[in-house]
């Protein structure tokens, strides 16, 4: 069984006066920001995430649940609606991102911290666990699924520290409707807290 590291919510205020995270004015395209790029890819059907994790928690300290993400807000409507997407072929939402401080190293202990994909993944493995049925029936009840459809795609960043982590988190977040100005506050006040610390041991998404 693959233990993942989880953390309490607490209810985290911002600072008066603190400026809301603003796109840069630019006068060259050539200038602007670039965000972290993947280290690692790799393709993970829907039947192998487990395994994918267990492997992973032998050599890394592995997160699903770290303390700047939502809690599991999708309804179990909308896991349906995302895995029966998916089956019929959907591409959109395939993508999850880890960040790990020190894949290159390959260094056992270090944080592989879930950044983006919580819902979706939480999803699939209520589906392959037979506990979310779709399309009128759960996973083992019919054939074997074309695993090229049910799949993901893995990206792993090597961000060094926290506020690099928390500033992706918000790069991927801010601009979508699903969260609310009060969950992006609570990682912005996070964020100023440890703007440019190195990431502690514990902390992968």
């Amino acid at each position: 069984m693959t233990t993942i590291a989880s953390h309490r919510r607490e209810s985290v205020q911002p600072r008066p006066g603190t400026p809301s995270m603003t796109t840069p004015t630019i006068h060259r395209w050539s200038t602007l920001p670039s965000l972290p790029r993947a280290h690692y890819e790799v393709d993970v059907s829907w039947d192998s995430v487990e395994l994918h994790l267990e492997r992973w928690s032998k050599t890394f300290d592995v997160s699903i649940d770290p303390d700047f993400q939502r809690c599991h807000v999708w309804t179990e409507d909308q896991q349906r609606a995302y895995v029966e997407y998916t089956l019929t072929g959907g591409e959109v939402g395939k993508h999850i991102t880890w960040n790990c401080p020190e894949w290159s190293d390959n260094r056992g202990g270090s944080s592989m911290t879930l950044v983006d994909g919580k819902q979706r993944l939480e999803a699939v493995r209520r589906f392959m666990r037979g506990d979310l049925k779709c399309h009128g029936m759960k996973y083992r009840e019919g054939e074997r699924l074309d695993m090229f459809k049910a799949g993901m795609k893995w990206r792993v960043c090597v961000l060094k520290t926290r506020a690099e982590l928390l500033r992706l988190y918000l790069n991927i977040n801010a601009g979508g409707t699903p969260h609310t100005p009060e969950e992006l506050d609570r990682v912005r006040a996070m964020l100023d807290q440890r703007r440019d610390c190195a990431v502690a041991p514990n902390v992968a998404t």
